[in-house]
């Protein structure tokens, strides 16, 4: 009976050890949706960043011609005026 007894006994903490561990394909697993998130939140950072400054950009190039397009409007409304009053001269 000791055998047996003695054969249990070890049995026993082998099977609440593997009760409270996780099996390795569970860890694999894990880690790999971990991965697979980080990446998400990567790729989703990176594209929202790359967004701003592109939309950064066009806002510079939009300031830049509206200021070129109001200078030249300028010119053209002086050049309106001194024919009008080229004109109104005679």
């Amino acid at each position: 009976m000791t055998s047996k007894d003695s054969s249990v006994n070890r049995s026993e903490p082998a099977t609440r050890a593997e009760a409270t561990r996780e099996p390795k394909g569970a860890g694999k697993r894990i880690r790999l949706w971990a991965i697979a998130g980080s990446s998400i939140l990567l790729a989703a950072v990176l594209s929202v960043a790359i967004t701003l400054g592109i939309q950064s950009h066009n806002d510079q190039v939009l300031s830049a011609q509206t200021a070129q397009s109001e200078s030249e409007l300028r010119t053209l409304g002086a050049q309106i005026a001194a024919i009008k009053d080229h004109s109104s001269g005679l």
